[in-house]
């Protein structure tokens, strides 16, 4: 098993290892005030921003509550199969979605 592992980057360490020729992991070391600051802009995020359903990306999804990684994925593979989504209610086709979880992001998002 080939590892190797690297990089010092501007702004912090960032340490990945690939096995195999392809990449498992990535780590970004930061100190705690970028951190607090990188929350803290986290969170005015999620309290000012709408998220447009049909175009945004995982990461942007993850902002919503209660919607982490495999549920964003999810979200844009269902949008990528059967289009965009019309209304809040369509989100119910999305495995992991139900209806306290809509209603926790319907005031968060919105359909262009």
């Amino acid at each position: 098993m080939l590892i190797s592992l690297a990089a010092l980057v501007v702004a912090g360490l960032v340490t990945s290892y690939f096995v195999e020729g392809r990449r498992r992991a990535s780590f970004t070391l930061i100190r705690a005030e970028e951190a607090a600051e990188l929350e803290a802009g986290r969170t005015a995020i999620e309290t000012q921003r709408l998220i447009h359903i049909n175009s945004a990306e995982t990461g942007t999804l993850e902002l919503l509550p209660g919607i982490g990684p495999a549920l964003a994925l999810r979200i844009v593979e269902w949008r990528t199969a059967h289009g965009s989504f019309r209304h809040p209610e369509d989100l119910l086709n999305v495995r992991g979605i139900g209806p306290r979880l809509l209603e926790k992001i319907s005031g968060k998002i919105v359909f262009d």
